[in-house]
C-alpha cells in the first residue's frame, strides 16, 4: 500500500463510517464491518463494501463473497455474477465452475457454453463437451455442432465420426450430419476398417448421397 496525505476524497470516504481506508496506486480499498469495497482516488465509489475479498488484476476485479466468486470490470460493472465456485481467465474465454459443472463465457462475461457440463476441452476449432459420460462438439462461439449424445468421437479423413454403442455416425467438419448406421461392431477402429466406411468415403467423394441417410448396416442401393 502507498501512504498518501489526507485529501478531500479521503475525508469524504471517512465520513461514511468506514473502518479502514487504504490507498493503492490507482484505487482506494474500503472496509466496513469486515467487508471490502473499492473507490477511485477521487472518492468515486466503484464497488460497495460487501465482499470478503477483492483482487485487482487488470483489466478485471476478482470478487469473492463467502465461497462464491465473480468478476467485475475496472469501472465496477459486474461481468460475471458472484455465484461461481471457480473462475479462471484463459484468453479468449472465462472458465466457470459451479459445484461440479463447468461452462465458458466470453471476456465480456457473455455466456458461450452454459455451466452444465462435466468436462470442457478447447481444441481449436472445436470445444469438446462431456455430460453424463456422453460427448459432443461445439464451435468456438458455442454453437453445438455435434449433439452431446455419443460415447466416442474422432476425426478421420475430413469427417467427424461418432459412436453410440454400435450406432455410428458421420458428420462434416462443420457439423452437418451425413450418414448414420447401426453396424455389428463395437469400436470406431473396426468401423474405419469396414467395407461400409470405405464405401461411404467413395460415395461422399463422388457426391452420390443425400445427407443423413440412415441404414441398418446395409449399403443403400445408391451407394453401391
Amino acid at each position: 500500500m502507498i501512504a498518501v496525505s489526507p485529501s478531500k476524497a479521503q475525508k469524504s470516504l471517512e465520513s461514511e463510517s468506514l473502518e479502514q481506508i487504504e490507498f493503492t496506486d490507482s484505487y482506494v480499498l474500503l472496509e466496513k464491518q469486515n467487508k471490502k469495497g473499492l473507490a477511485t482516488q477521487n472518492g468515486q465509489r466503484i464497488l460497495p463494501p460487501e465482499y470478503d475479498e477483492i483482487s485487482i488484476n487488470n483489466p478485471y476485479i476478482f470478487l469473492r463473497k463467502f465461497d462464491k466468486k465473480g468478476l467485475a470490470a475496472l469501472d465496477g460493472q459486474i461481468l460475471v455474477p458472484v455465484e461461481y465456485h471457480e473462475i479462471g481467465i484463459n484468453n479468449p474465454y472465462i472458465f466457470l465452475r459451479k459445484f461440479d459443472k463447468k461452462g465458458l463465457a466470453a471476456l465480456d462475461g457473455q455466456i458461450i457454453i452454459p455451466v452444465e457440463y462435466d468436462e470442457i476441452d478447447i481444441s481449436n476449432p472445436y470445444i469438446s463437451l462431456r455430460k453424463f459420460n456422453k460427448i459432443g462438439l461445439a464451435a468456438l462461439d458455442g454453437q453445438i455442432l455435434v449433439p452431446i449424445e455419443f460415447d466416442e468421437i474422432i476425426f478421420e479423413s475430413n469427417f467427424i465420426i461418432t459412436r453410440n454403442m454400435n450406432s455410428f455416425g458421420l458428420f462434416k467438419l462443420d457439423g452437418t450430419p451425413i450418414f448414420k448406421t447401426e453396424y455389428p461392431i463395437n469400436t470406431i477402429e473396426e468401423y474405419l476398417k469396414s467395407h461400409w466406411f470405405k464405401t461411404i468415403k467413395k460415395t461422399i467423394a463422388n457426391k452420390e448421397y443425400t445427407p443423413l441417410a440412415k441404414t441398418t448396416g446395409h449399403i443403400p442401393e445408391r451407394c453401391k
